[in-house]
């Protein structure tokens, strides 16, 4: 006969067994599943990497981000170097560039990916007619051990666009 004073000790017994499989910490083994880790060693570098952007220092994006990395500005193919170049041009046409509202967190999946996730609004003042523009952006960079192996930036370059050509 079934004894129901066993019941709770089945039902843990069979809840370990499913999630024994997981990340620890991760809600369920699936290989997209995983962590979310806002004070992950590698959302710092990427805090260190907007700060050197909105301060026109491209030290630590040229320490954390590999040579060689697949990089995509709006779907456009560019090199470290070639973003680097455009990033720090924009300094010449605008004024206190800021990333306001960031939030950076990175993403430890199952299957031992890492992406660290970054939302912004890209803010900035035209130097010659002090229009202040504010931009909304999202930014995925994913890693290899300590090093930025690809990126993705998304953000409507329109009114950005317009105020360079006529400014810069």
């Amino acid at each position: 006969m079934f004894n129901v004073k066993l019941l709770p000790l089945a039902v843990l017994a069979l809840t370990g067994g499913l999630f024994s499989c997981a990340t620890p910490g991760a809600p369920n083994d699936a290989e997209w599943s995983g962590l979310v880790d806002q004070e992950d060693a590698r959302t710092q570098r990427v805090l260190e990497m907007s700060a050197g952007y909105t301060s026109n220092d491209f030290g630590p994006w040229q320490a954390h981000i590999a040579e060689d990395a697949e990089i995509m500005l709006n779907d456009a193919t560019m090199t470290r170097d070639e973003v680097i170049a455009v990033f720090a041009a924009g300094h010449d046409v605008f004024d206190n560039i800021a990333h306001e509202d960031l939030n950076v967190t990175t993403m430890l999946y199952n299957n031992g990916t890492v992406f660290t996730n970054m939302w912004y609004t890209w803010t900035g003042t035209a130097k010659a007619s002090g229009e202040a523009l504010s931009i909304k952006g999202y930014c995925w960079m994913q890693w290899d051990g300590d090093k930025v192996i690809a990126i993705y930036n998304a953000f409507d370059p329109t009114r950005y666009n317009e105020v360079t050509a006529t400014e810069g």
